[in-house]
């Protein structure tokens, strides 16, 4: 009897570890909140706006290629056109690592703003319509409450702002149903999400 629980253990951590392995295996980056951001810090103390930052620990990057968009709602219904994107693949080197990030600058402006920022590249800040209205609250998070591994070709929501003459309503942005709710109910909203493939692509059509 003893023999045979021992056994089954055994096959258990053999199997604990392959699963593992392959998880480790199809990992394409690593990314997680810069939570001691000196950046969001200064953006908070100038009173300039929003800033999200994060750590990117980019695995496969001599053979994968990084997209990061921005997309906008109003009244649950989508822009036609993506706000901002930056596309950045097959670097020199295999591993690469540094900061991302997502800003929105003067969002109660009529020159407000948006860019988008990565190891090595950055976009120019994009002028859009006015975001934080006369009679409106906004609020932001970040969507991540840890390391997020990514997968190659698999989308990923890592930070939203939104913006409603009311009261901002409680969602639980950890469930992707809570998340189209929050789009549906609410007056204006910016998500910033990310996606990892083998060739480049680009989510304007």
């Amino acid at each position: 009897m003893l023999k045979k629980f021992t056994l089954i253990n055994i096959l258990l951590i053999t199997l604990l570890i392959s699963s593992g392995c392959n998880q480790s295996k199809d990992a394409v980056a690593t990314i997680v909140v810069n939570d001691k951001s000196k950046y969001a810090d200064t953006f908070e103390d100038l009173n300039l706006g929003v800033l999200f930052d994060y750590h990117f620990n980019w695995l496969k990057a001599d053979e994968t290629w990084v997209n990061i968009w921005i997309e906008r709602y109003e009244q649950g219904n989508p822009e036609p056109e993506i706000l901002e994107q930056l596309i950045f693949g097959l670097s020199p080197n295999k591993t690469e690592k540094g900061n991302i990030g997502f800003g929105v600058i003067n969002p109660d402006g009529e020159a407000a703003s948006i860019f988008l920022y990565a190891p090595g590249v950055t976009t120019k800040p994009a002028p859009m319509e006015k975001f934080l209205l006369e009679d409106g609250i906004m609020g932001w998070d970040y969507t991540l409450d840890k390391k997020l591994v990514l997968q190659l070709g698999e989308t990923y929501l890592l930070a939203l702002v939104r913006e409603s003459p009311d009261n901002l309503e409680f969602y639980n942005i950890q469930d992707e149903s809570e998340i189209e709710k929050m789009i549906n109910e609410t007056r204006g909203v910016l998500l910033l999400k990310i996606k990892i493939d083998s060739e480049e692509k680009s989510v304007i059509q």
